[in-house]
């Protein structure tokens, strides 16, 4: 598994199908949210091979091949989304261990870990597997706890 640092400008290779849906829930404006989610880890362009990182797509976004073929380029496949202004991020740490890549509504304002935790508590084993070795953690069952004290933080735009 590669420890990819996601850059603004990079072009990230997303399934047009195949991510896994999560719930994330976190309370926002003095009131509890929930929102559906697509995740899973996926290829940086002219990086395949070398690069790999996790993503989170508001489902609504991701189901919806209007939006997504609006805002990237489909090749093949996938969809080749420019991470710009628009994506947010989360990481483990300010050298940017663990990045990943929400893409969703703005206005939504979950903490990093919401996304970490949901993604960990539905994955299946394989893909829990890939998620914590990106997140350098020595045990899966570590890395829920872990990524409620390292991911705390509001996501960051690029």
């Amino acid at each position: 598994m590669s420890t990819y640092i996601v850059q603004s400008g990079d072009v990230l290779l997303i399934p047009a199908q195949g991510l896994t849906a999560v719930t994330v829930e976190w309370r926002q404006n003095l009131s509890n949210k929930k929102a559906s989610y697509h995740t899973g880890m996926v290829n940086v362009k002219d990086k395949v091979g070398s690069g790999q990182v996790p993503i989170f797509v508001q489902s609504e976004w991701y189901q919806d091949a209007g939006h997504m073929s609006r805002v990237s380029t489909k090749a093949g496949d996938c969809y080749e989304l420019r991470i710009g202004c628009e994506a947010r991020y989360g990481q483990k740490n300010a050298q940017g261990e663990g990045r990943f890549v929400v893409y969703h509504d703005t206005s939504r304002n979950p903490f990093q870990h919401r996304f970490v935790k949901s993604a960990l508590l539905s994955m299946a084993t394989d893909q829990v597997r890939k998620f914590v070795e990106e997140l350098k953690v020595p045990r899966a069952e570590d890395a829920i706890s872990l990524s409620e004290s390292l991911f705390g933080d509001a996501l960051r735009a690029f």
